[in-house]
């Protein structure tokens, strides 16, 4: 949160919720190709969930400042 306008915090919010589907690919090929538990896959997955909520909740709040 280094940045100073509310515009430039959105952008990096949008970067960090690609990087954070990013590694919910990387989870999903982690199970099909069996290198994780489908317990493993799930509780990653509960957890991207809630962060993903937290950062479009950030997101909102600073996209109604712009």
């Amino acid at each position: 949160m280094g940045r100073f306008s509310n515009k430039e915090r959105v952008h990096f919010l949008e970067i960090a919720n690609g990087s954070l589907m990013e590694v919910m690919c990387q989870l999903e090929l982690s199970l099909l190709l069996g290198y994780i538990s489908q317990q493993q896959f799930d509780e990653q997955e509960l957890f991207i969930s809630e962060t993903t909520k937290m950062l479009v909740g950030l997101r909102k709040t600073f996209e109604d400042k712009v």
